[in-house]
């Protein structure tokens, strides 16, 4: 009776381990990695498109490219 017990506390604690290590694995994880053969006006643009960035921010960065 003892080792059903144990047998599955030992299955619970493995189970919420793999469902912690698959939340920390997914956000760990970059959204998207830029390639160096994108154009920067292109980066740029994708990243305002994303919300990373404001309108003012983008045309401002934009002036300088």
């Amino acid at each position: 009776m003892m080792f059903m017990s144990f047998f599955w506390i030992i299955i619970l604690i493995a189970i919420f381990y793999l469902i912690y290590a698959m939340v920390k694995n997914k956000a760990e994880k970059p959204e998207q990695i830029t390639s160096y053969e994108e154009d920067p006006e292109q980066v740029l643009l994708n990243e305002f498109m994303r919300g990373h960035i404001s309108e003012e921010e983008y045309l401002h960065k934009k002036k300088y490219l």
